[in-house]
């Protein structure tokens, strides 16, 4: 809510209310209403997560706020609202990466499909995305990691967590 909050402001500040509508739902394989839960309440804060109802969704002391959320999917956005197909979509959300995909594949088989995907990959769905992707004609061109990731791949050679992964369409 508070970084909606804030893109509000910067979307009026740059005096771009003609250009961008603003789209406070979460994303998901299907639609329908589940627990979103907040690490913080706090603009610009990380690990908050969207739960479906058949997922748990107690609060933990790691998501100490929760609201009712509705979700659809990004197929649904583009068949019935208007929003046009984009051009490069990035998806990183803590974990519900993989449903989100799912629930834009007709997108992801349409002409118009992406030119390029950034999604994070982090387990357990890692393989899930690759192969679903895979699947849709796109293939793995570069990975990125986070710092952290970065520095514990350089101690450890562990390779899990903290990468995003960069799709291209194959022609």
């Amino acid at each position: 809510a508070a970084n909606f909050a804030r893109l509000i402001d910067n979307v009026t500040c740059n005096r771009l209310q003609d250009v961008v509508t603003a789209c406070s739902t979460a994303l998901d394989a299907e639609e329908g209403f589940a627990q979103f839960n907040y690490g913080s309440a706090g603009a610009g804060t990380s690990n908050s997560q969207f739960f479906t109802a058949s997922e748990e969704t107690s609060r933990s002391s790691s998501h100490p706020i929760a609201e009712l959320k509705f979700a659809t999917t990004v197929d649904r956005l583009i068949a019935t609202a208007g929003i046009p197909p984009p051009h490069h979509v990035k998806i990183d959300v803590d974990g519900n990466e993989y449903r989100i995909l799912r629930g834009m594949a007709d997108l992801l088989s349409a002409a118009a499909a992406p030119v390029s995907i950034q999604v994070e990959l982090n387990e357990p769905h890692t393989d899930d995305i690759l192969e679903f992707l895979k699947d849709h004609r796109y293939r793995l061109i570069d990975k990125h990691y986070t710092r952290s990731a970065e520095r514990r791949r350089k101690q450890t050679g562990d390779c899990a967590g903290g990468c995003n992964g960069v799709f291209r369409r194959a022609a």
